[in-house]
């Protein structure tokens, strides 16, 4: 089941809450934050150009902290390519997922 909206060859993945109740991400970094918030409490200094941004200790005071990560995109990206451990965010997967079946056929 997606979590998104699908018509013929276009679909289109939006930030989805990663736990019900919870609040879903308005950008990359804040979905990012939620679906991982205690790898990053407990890996934000092996993160070297953005892990001092990371502050907060648990999802709700780390979702203030993605603004402070959002002008830092690339640092961000960069750090989490050599930085195992964490999880993808729903509307990522739920795209990626998509995809695969859609070049499956």
């Amino acid at each position: 089941m997606f979590l998104s909206g699908t018509d013929n060859n276009t679909h289109i993945a939006y930030q989805v809450a990663e736990v019900a109740g919870q609040p879903c991400g308005r950008s990359f970094e804040e979905a990012f934050i939620y679906a991982n918030a205690k790898w990053l409490v407990d890996n934000h200094a092996k993160l070297r150009a953005s892990g001092s941004k990371f502050k907060g200790k648990d999802a709700t005071a780390l979702g203030t902290d993605a603004y402070e990560v959002a002008p830092h995109k690339v640092d961000f990206a960069l750090d989490l390519i050599s930085a195992p451990g964490w999880v993808t965010p729903k509307y990522i997967a739920d795209g990626l997922r998509w995809l695969a079946l859609r070049t499956a056929l």
